[in-house]
């Protein structure tokens, strides 16, 4: 991995894809985890309003060398070409590594909706929700261990959300009411958990969510849990 600090600058034709983020923003990054250890470690103080950027290129290998199948990657690229075309997105770049060795690098479709200019591998995309993806990766590393099962009740972990309950709207309000199936380990990892976020909408159970203000920075992630457990 290599670090150098540097002010914004938009990249250079043919260099490699960086990671860039403020570093006065990794520095204060709470927490015992791997990442703010790094960066305080390894990271010194930079003037204000530099950029850290971080770049690590990996070596190449064809598919069957790391045990992945030419065959199913050429179906992925089929499927990403399909969206393109149907319009459901305008581009696409995929990244599969295995055995730390990039075996799989394709862009697809255009760089921007309204031109023509072709999405290439060293596109930058402005991207949220990290942790997400983080997590994702972190709980299918414990179901490859056999630590867990897609399919367990999240309430097996976080005792709390045994009795979460469905809101059901009504007018201006909503009434309770138990759920059909509980929360699995699976339906957090797709999105399909009936967790919201307050600002998605302006019903009352996002209404509900907003006055539990959820998203309030100074709580712990067991309070947070909990909160989230009681709400609809």
């Amino acid at each position: 991995m290599g670090r150098q600090c540097a002010t914004p600058r938009d990249p250079k034709p043919g260099t490699p894809p960086v990671a860039t983020t403020p570093c006065s923003a990794l520095r204060r990054a709470p927490g015992r985890g791997l990442i703010p250890r790094l960066f305080r470690r390894y990271c010194e103080p930079c003037p204000p309003g530099r950029i850290i950027q971080i770049t690590e290129a990996l070596p190449t290998a064809k598919p069957e060398e790391v045990g992945l199948s030419q065959a199913a990657l050429d179906r992925l690229s089929a499927a990403l070409n399909d969206r393109v075309a149907s319009g459901h997105i305008p581009g696409a770049v995929a990244l599969v590594a295995r055995h730390g060795k990039v075996a799989y690098l394709q862009s697809f479709g255009r760089l921007d909706p309204a031109s023509d200019q072709p999405m290439g591998t060293d596109a930058i995309f402005r991207i949220y929700s990290m942790t997400k993806a983080i997590v994702s990766v972190a709980v299918m590393i414990l179901w490859e261990e056999g630590r867990l099962l897609l399919g367990d009740p999240i309430s097996r972990y976080l005792p709390a959300f045994a009795s979460t309950q469905v809101g059901v709207v009504s007018g201006e309000g909503y009434t309770l009411t138990a759920a059909k199936t509980p929360i699995t380990v699976q339906d957090l990892l797709r999105h399909t958990s009936g967790l919201t976020y307050e600002f998605r909408g302006a019903t009352p159970i996002h209404k509900a969510y907003a006055q539990a203000r959820v998203a309030r920075l100074k709580q712990t992630n067991a309070d947070h849990a909990d909160e989230l457990a009681a709400l609809p």
